[in-house]
């Protein structure tokens, strides 16, 4: 049987790697978190900027605390990093979502549109009387081209018209193509 110092050895030791665990997942939750807030702000360019600096401080090429012309020369290329980060923050996080909204609101525009020459496909035209239906005067369909939609087609039996209608001037006469003609019965 074990002793009662091994049992509670192993169980300290199990609560202490419970405890490291639980501090190593807070400060990697934080270093994420840090580094999410740093790239979403654009503050990446005067952190490393920052780095530098104190890797020159570590090196004795100029302290903090003293003023020189190499701290003051630091202390300006570090308020252009930051400048830097303000561009990179206004870029990513003003100009990007406008655009966003802005090519949104063009494809809603769009599918609109689509939705409406969906709708004005091809109408069959109804004769009101036996002698009209007869006639070949009256088109079989009306309907908006698919290639143009600006071309107004009235189908009849052996040819088409072809009207321009640009919903701005007019509808205008274009031309007349003639229908294939059929060698299925030869």
């Amino acid at each position: 049987m074990a002793d009662k110092s091994s049992t509670s050895k192993f169980f300290l030791g199990v609560a202490v790697m419970l405890a490291l665990k639980i501090v190593g997942t807070v400060i990697w939750q934080f270093i994420k978190i840090l580094a999410n807030v740093i790239v979403y702000f654009g503050l990446y360019v005067p952190f490393f900027y920052f780095l530098l600096g104190t890797v020159f401080v570590g090196l004795g090429a100029f302290s903090f605390s003293v003023v020189s012309i190499n701290m003051i020369l630091f202390y300006v290329g570090l308020a252009l990093c930051f400048g830097v980060a303000v561009c990179i923050f206004v870029r990513s996080y003003g100009k990007k979502p406008v655009s966003s909204v802005v090519q949104g609101s063009a494809d809603a525009v769009r599918r609109v549109a689509g939705e409406r020459r969906r709708a004005r496909r091809r109408t069959r035209v109804v004769a009101d009387t036996a002698q009209e239906s007869a006639s070949a005067a009256r088109p079989l369909f009306i309907y908006y081209s698919e290639q143009n939609p600006d071309h107004l087609v009235h189908e009849y039996e052996d040819y088409f018209d072809v009207y321009l209608d640009d919903r701005v001037h007019p509808i205008s006469f274009l031309k007349r193509v003639d229908k294939p003609k059929s060698s299925a019965g030869a």
